[in-house]
């Protein structure tokens, strides 16, 4: 078994605990205002947004994120 292989089985096993959250009308208008505020790229900014709305953790080597309290980045 070669290291795709493995890596493969990983890949499907974190994949099964994966759950979609939904991006409504408040997470956008959040993410707007994060762009505003911090500069963030759009994508970004949704992450973040909806991490505060659902309040989900996100640790992240991004340091596009450094500045936004509620996330913790790694430096």
């Amino acid at each position: 078994m070669g290291i795709y292989d493995e890596l493969e089985k990983y890949i499907v096993f974190l994949m099964d605990d994966f759950v979609e959250l939904e991006i409504n009308e408040d997470i956008k208008s959040r993410a707007i205002e994060l762009i505003k505020s911090f500069g963030l790229l759009p994508n970004d900014a949704l992450i973040a947004a909806t991490c505060r709305f659902y309040n989900i953790s996100l640790i992240t080597f991004d340091s596009d994120f450094k500045n936004i309290p509620w996330l913790k980045v790694i430096p």
